[in-house]
């Protein structure tokens, strides 16, 4: 234990020794930017209950980072039940309730019918095995 003492300690002097100091902002805006929207709301909600940062930046950003009614219902049919893609919670939850219904088998054939084509790296025999014998399964 006193290893972490001493090495925490060591940091702190170096971190206050060198002027580089954590900015909440900046962090929040590397998540936004890496399109991690959701990590970039928790940590921003996290930091407006802690003495670290500007509360009224803070609350400008948590207030672009909400998600509106619009892009929740998008983001669960569109991203998420269509297309199979997962960027944020709304959109895995569309997705996970698409494969549990014959939507979501169709949605992954028609999906690696098109990637068979041309032939393309993106195309995966498991998902297509699975997804045409649950369909099978479903009929």
């Amino acid at each position: 234990m006193g290893w972490f003492v001493v090495l925490s300690s060591g940091l702190a002097l170096y971190m206050s020794w060198t002027g580089d100091s954590f900015d909440p902002v900046r962090e929040i805006e590397k998540f936004r930017n890496e399109n991690r929207r959701d990590d970039a709301l928790d940590l921003t909600r996290v930091f407006r209950e802690s003495p670290a940062g500007d509360d009224h930046e803070l609350g400008e950003l948590e207030g672009n980072l909400e998600y509106t009614t619009g892009e929740k219902v998008k983001s669960f049919v569109w991203n998420g039940a269509i297309n199979g893609e997962v960027y944020d919670s709304y959109s895995g939850l569309g997705a996970i309730s698409s494969d549990l219904c014959i939507l979501g088998d169709l949605r992954d054939l028609g999906i690696q019918s098109w990637n068979y084509v041309p032939n393309s790296e993106d195309f995966d025999r498991f998902i297509m095995l699975l997804s045409a014998s649950n369909s099978v399964l479903h009929f």
